[in-house]
């Protein structure tokens, strides 16, 4: 009896060990292979990693500045900011909402300074470094000169 609940027991630890190696190794999207992904799609960047050892991007692309924050499970958020937008606060209302109708992939809203704030999420299922990261990055540049055309301004 001593000796099954032993094996049992070794059993146990064993395929916990296995599952945790694994699943660490899989879900470790690691700031300079994200880096090297920028890097190979010709992005202009500053990199920085955040206390959570997650890779923190500033991206620029047409004149527009994004973050980009890429957790160590390949999830992202892509965010910027529009200063000084020269509209009224209930401008801006009107243009999230009428952006929030017609562009369903993007998050907005007024920070507490009265700027425009857009964000873009990605949920990496998988656990790993989106393959596809420079897909997203194009996206959400993309969204943005959207969002710009949207301005009463334009």
């Amino acid at each position: 009896m001593q000796k099954k609940s032993l094996r049992l027991f070794f059993s146990v630890v064993m395929i916990s060990v296995a599952l945790g190696l694994s699943h660490s190794g899989r879900a470790d999207c690691d700031p300079m292979a994200v880096r090297q992904i920028l890097e190979d799609g010709g992005w202009r960047f500053e990199a920085e990693t955040d206390e959570n050892g997650q890779g923190v991007f500033t991206i620029t692309s047409d004149g527009i500045t994004a973050r980009a924050v890429v957790e160590r499970d390949g999830d992202a958020q892509f965010m910027a900011f529009y200063v000084d937008t020269g509209l009224t606060r209930q401008e801006s209302l009107e243009l999230i909402n009428e952006a929030s109708s017609r562009l369903k992939y993007v998050q907005m809203w007024l920070d507490e300074d009265e700027d425009l704030a857009v964000m873009y999420s990605v949920a990496e299922w998988n656990n790993v470094c989106p393959d596809n990261l420079t897909d997203h990055i194009r996206l959400f540049f993309s969204l943005m000169r959207s969002v710009q055309e949207l301005h009463p301004e334009s």
